[in-house]
């Protein structure tokens, strides 16, 4: 029994050890992404993410589709403004977002849904 607990008790520390590595390098490159479809009411097939970050990070952003397009920004920043271009009509786009900080990245994937495209626009 007393080998048993003290496995128990050794377990319990390596957990709460992960989490705890886990929670500090979350924090260090903590961050939000808010979504604006069409920001300028004129081109249904875009979007603006509105970025903030703790710590400067440089970004990348793909539309994941039947042909992935793909913009990335060098300049790093606590507050970016990315453009995304190319989201599909009428469907729930992924988009992935890779932020590069200096001690590692993050990737995250946001969805934007888009409407059916007006009829005055080319098909």
């Amino acid at each position: 029994m007393q080998k048993f607990c003290s496995f128990l008790s050794h377990s319990a520390f390596v957990i709460i050890a992960i989490a705890l590595f886990t929670n500090c390098r979350d924090a260090r490159q903590e961050y939000s992404i808010q979504v604006e479809a069409n920001p300028h009411q004129i081109a249904p097939l875009t979007a603006y993410l509105h970025v903030r970050t703790k710590l400067p990070a440089s970004a990348r952003v793909k539309v994941l589709g039947p042909i992935p397009i793909e913009n990335s920004w060098q300049e790093k920043s606590d507050s970016l403004l990315l453009p995304v271009l190319g989201l599909y009509p009428n469907m729930l786009n992924k988009v992935e977002v890779t932020l590069q900080y200096d001690e590692g990245s993050v990737v995250d994937t946001v969805e934007i849904q888009t409407g059916f495209l007006p009829e005055v626009f080319p098909r």
